[in-house]
Parts: structure tokens; sequence; C-alpha cells
């Protein structure tokens, strides 16, 4: 019994050893960064308010509130993002709502480059565009990575999966003396999943069901 891996779902390590991991879906990516977006002008817009009192205040006058403000608004957008990416190891906010963390297309873990580069052309696609430029970049590839992703060589992984189906297998009496000899090596989790799955399904099946299904046979 044999179960397609999707190839897209794996990468090569250094060693171009597979790792069976997952991207964070489309809807599940978009969701994060409307987060993240929605943090990035919420710092920005409390920096506005106080504007107004430190204004009213006489703290800041006409050429220190420009450059205030400009300061604000490489903190709010560029700052933080990176801040909170090398501070939490490739996570923020709306990668911790959806379960996923930016890595390395080899799987490796991100560093500050990454998440500098990641920053600076997320203030056009997402800040600038209100995230419309990096939803059309986005939705076409299949790792839903933005065009800072694509330039940083990352996408979003999804660290977040659900549990395997609990199913303790039995061995058939006659195969006892094989069992003691064989050698085999552990599965994918991916594909440990799909067969536990179809283990715990197959008594609810028709007979011709797991025949028919070319995922599960």
């Amino acid at each position: 019994m044999s179960v397609p891996i999707d190839v897209s779902d794996e990468v090569l390590s250094g060693e171009a050893v597979a790792i069976d991991v997952q991207p964070v879906g489309f809807l599940l990516r978009a969701l994060g960064a409307a987060i993240d977006m929605i943090v990035g002008y919420a710092v920005f817009i409390l920096w506005l308010f106080l504007r107004i009192w430190l204004l009213d205040a006489g703290v800041l006058d006409e050429a220190t509130d420009r450059i205030a403000t400009v300061a604000a608004l490489v903190v709010s957008f560029v700052v933080l993002p990176i801040t909170m990416e090398v501070a939490l190891k490739g996570r923020s906010l709306g990668k911790l709502a959806v379960g996923g963390r930016i890595v390395r297309v080899d799987g490796g873990a991100a560093g500050f480059r990454h998440a500098f580069i990641r920053a600076l052309l997320g203030v056009l696609e997402i800040y600038m565009t209100f995230g419309g430029l990096a939803v059309l970049t986005g939705a076409f590839n299949a790792r839903s990575q933005r065009l800072g992703d694509l330039v940083a060589g990352t996408y979003s992984q999804r660290v977040r999966t659900p549990a395997l189906p609990s199913h303790v297998p039995v061995l058939p009496p006659a195969l006892a003396g094989w069992a003691q000899i064989a050698d085999v090596a552990r599965m994918p989790d991916r594909l440990a999943r799909r067969i536990s799955q179809f283990l715990v399904s197959a008594p609810r099946m028709l007979p011709d069901a797991p025949r028919a299904s070319p995922s599960s046979c």
C-alpha cells in the first residue's frame, strides 16, 4: 500500500534529506498578516494621539513633529515587525494566532537578515497597498509566499498540526517471525497520519472503497 505525498509539502535540508512539513494555507496566512497589519496601524495611531498632546503641550514644534512622525512610521511598520519576528524566532502575533512560523525555504530557522528584507518589502506590499500586493503574490504560488518571502527565501511553515488519531496496530500471528528480523525505518509524520486515519475508518468502508481510492492504496 502506498500513499502519494504532495512534493510541495516536503523540503530538502542541506544534507538532501526530505523533511515532511506543510506551509500555512493562503487564507490562514492572510488572516495572520491582517492581524499583524492591524497591530502596526494601531501603534502608529497611538502615536498620532500622543502627537496631539505633545503639540498642545509645546513639546514638539513643526520641525521636530515631522522628524518624530517619520520615526513613528519606521518604528510601527519596520522596527516592530523585525523585533517581534527575531525575538519570537520567526513568529508574530498573527502567526501565533494561525499556528505559523517563518522559516527558510530549506526548513532552517530564519534570522535577522530575512526579517529585515521581509519588513522592508512589507511596507510596500502590506501597509502601502493594505495587503493587496501581498494577496496577489501569495495567491499564485504553492506556499502562499508574499514578495518579501520570495526575495528573502522564506515561507510560513505550519507548526500547529492535528494530533495523530489513537490507534494500536495488532500484529497478525503469522508475521511474528518477520517482525523480529524486519528493519523498518520511521515513517514521515504525514504518511503515518494518513495510514492511521485509513485504519480507523477502514471498518466503516464499503469493500471496494479502499481499491477505488487512489489516496488510500
